[in-house]
């Protein structure tokens, strides 16, 4: 009983997943239009500028929030006040909350502008530079300006890379695709599950 009952539940995960990813492709294609750009094209804010506000950064979070059916926010700037207002915690696949390439996963939403929408999952835009909250190496490295943290069912347990949150990018060539598409050694139940959201698209299933 205990399997079959988290069977079901990995298969709510997997469709909501699914969903959040049709919703964040339809809606960066709607904010695109509105840009009268393409992805790929977009320019975004440097922690090196002048720019305190990260002009540049601001107009695409409010283009997409112009889309999405929010029913809250939480875009003040970028810092962990926002997670320690929230309560919100998170941890790893493995089961760990210990500091990551990106931050804890405890504090997962730290650096992203947070959405909670009417659907009842979380979206979170993660800018690669901004001069408020400095700069992400990791995606800097993978060329990658803008990521997305979607938690499938936002608040509600398990809270858990890999289980009910995910990870896509804008990728280069202005595509959203999962986080590390090519490279999904992670997701397994000794990772960190920051790739899970390629592997489930790539098998079809929750297969961990």
């Amino acid at each position: 009983m205990p399997s079959l009952i988290t069977n079901i539940r990995n298969k709510g995960y997997v469709e909501k997943l699914k969903k959040c990813y049709s919703l964040i492709s339809q809606t960066t294609n709607l904010v695109s239009e509105d840009l009268g750009i393409e992805p790929k094209f977009w320019s975004f804010s440097s922690y090196t500028d002048g720019d305190d506000n990260d002009s540049l950064n601001r107009n695409i979070l409010d283009a997409y929030k112009k889309h999405l059916s929010v029913v809250e926010e939480y875009t003040d700037n970028y810092n962990a006040y926002i997670v320690a207002r929230r309560k919100y915690l998170s941890r790893y696949l493995n089961g760990d909350t210990n500091p990551s390439p990106f931050y804890t996963a405890a504090e997962l939403f730290h650096m992203a502008y947070a959405y909670e929408l009417a659907d009842g999952s979380t979206l979170g835009l993660v800018f690669s530079e901004n001069k408020s909250g400095g700069v992400l190496w990791t995606l800097i490295s993978k060329k990658i300006n803008l990521a997305f943290i979607v938690d499938v069912n936002g608040k509600a347990k398990p809270n858990q890379i890999g289980r009910d949150i995910f990870w896509f990018v804008l990728n280069q060539n202005g595509q959203i695709v999962p986080y590390n598409i090519d490279d999904t050694s992670d997701c397994t139940k000794q990772g960190k599950g920051y790739s899970c959201a390629a592997r489930i698209i790539n098998e079809g299933k929750m297969n961990y």
